[in-house]
């Protein structure tokens, strides 16, 4: 499993910062690394997720949001995880 749990304060991640008013709060990404989809691929697995979650967090359909949250899939399109920023 990759679990990642980031406290930001009102700076650090500028980028987002500057679309959500007063700053970022709390970052939360979970992926399992239990299935095939990992086997013998692990970090690049990881990568493609991580990808598609940048993807997903840059695009216009977030611009403004204070809440972000969705599941995150693997190659194969099992869910892995999920992604979750919270002001």
């Amino acid at each position: 499993m990759c679990y990642i749990k980031i406290g930001f304060k009102n700076k650090g991640f500028q980028d987002f910062s500057n679309k959500m008013k007063g700053g970022l709060r709390m970052l939360r990404l979970k992926i399992e690394t239990k299935n095939a989809a990992f086997e013998g691929n692990l970090k690049s697995e990881v990568a493609r997720c991580l990808k598609d979650v940048i993807e997903k967090i840059t695009s216009p359909s977030y611009a403004g949001d204070s809440h972000i949250e969705f599941p995150i899939h693997d190659i194969n399109g099992n869910n892995v995880g999920n992604f979750k920023l919270t002001k």
